[in-house]
């Protein structure tokens, strides 16, 4: 599994600076200014609040943030200044020598970004490319990162019935991951108890749940309808979860792309979506420009598929279930 704060892979704001350059926006001026709700200068620190998003980012690369229109005390708090550290979205921090003073206005705009598609603008097209690249690599079976150690509890059924059946979903009590694609594997115990989990059946593609009373155990499990479904049991149980996830949506320039040299595929869908918005008549050339790059992708992931191994199980081991 890739290591999130790994080197090794690329920042977002490298795709984001790929989309302002195909969309003639790439660092020509600062970005639009942003109004400056507060800025204090405290031990040579100046903190500076905005009524919204700044968009800034710090780091080995931080940005540069230019100040203007603040009016002038003791020392001026304009100029441009390389980002210090990000506390919150409408909140940073820049080094400044001077004495300790504030302000309530003025605005800052970052030099590194362009006038109209800033990181926040930009940010929801980037993810909608980072999501179809990967659902096209998830479709030729090169699948996303798998979480493990999940725990849930399923709830004792009220009494034993074979036609009550128990649930785990988005909208239950125990609620799914949000991340979660398809389970693949289940283990249970005794709810409050340090028993060793004990692996369960998957039904899934097997006919269904079996008609049976319940008892201690569940012993098996089936997915359908986006949920989790088990015959229950007169106990509560632990189960542990093992499944398929996405990658989570990259949150600002900062944000870890995953996918190996997926830079270019992902900008080009930005760009294509972002140009339409516009009227670009450039923007089904970037889609293209993404198809292309993403095809790329998917070769190399057929190719690694191809390397894999595979071994023909016994007749008699291939239902992988046996009968309870």
């Amino acid at each position: 599994m890739p290591v999130v704060g790994s080197s090794a892979y690329p920042q977002a704001r490298g795709v984001m600076q790929l989309v302002r350059a195909l969309l003639n926006d790439a660092n020509v001026l600062a970005s639009a200014p942003i109004q400056i709700a507060a800025i204090v200068r405290n031990a040579n620190v100046v903190t500076v609040t905005t009524i919204g998003p700044h968009g800034l980012i710090a780091g080995a690369a931080p940005d540069q943030a230019t100040i203007s229109g603040v009016p002038v005390g003791v020392n001026t708090f304009n100029g441009t200044f390389r980002v210090a550290s990000v506390i919150s979205a409408t909140q940073f921090t820049y080094a400044q020598n001077g004495a300790n003073e504030s302000a309530s206005s003025g605005t800052v705009s970052n030099v590194g970004q362009g006038a109209v598609w800033t990181d926040p603008v930009l940010l929801p097209y980037v993810n909608e490319g980072y999501r179809k690249v990967q659902r096209a690599l998830e479709n030729v079976g090169q699948p996303g990162p798998v979480r493990d150690d999940v725990y849930l509890v399923v709830p004792a059924v009220a009494a034993p019935d074979p036609s009550v059946t128990v649930s785990i979903t988005d909208s239950t009590a125990a609620q799914l991951p949000t991340d979660l694609v398809v389970p693949l594997k289940l283990w249970e115990r005794p709810n409050g108890t340090a028993q060793e989990f004990m692996e369960m059946t998957d039904m899934t593609n097997k006919g269904g749940l079996p008609s049976r009373m319940q008892d201690q155990i569940l012993s098996v499990w089936e997915w359908r309808g986006d949920g989790l479904y088990f015959i229950g049991a007169t106990q509560d149980t632990q189960i542990r979860l093992r499944y398929r996830a996405f990658y989570a949506d990259l949150v600002d320039g900062t944000s870890a792309i995953l996918i190996r040299n997926a830079q270019s595929a992902i900008a080009f869908f930005a760009a294509g979506v972002a140009g339409l918005t516009r009227g670009s008549p450039l923007s089904e050339k970037w889609d293209q420009a993404g198809m292309d790059a993403l095809e790329d992708l998917i070769a190399r992931a057929a190719r690694q598929n191809q390397r894999s191994g595979t071994r023909r199980r016994p007749f008699s081991s291939r239902s992988g279930w046996s009968p309870f």
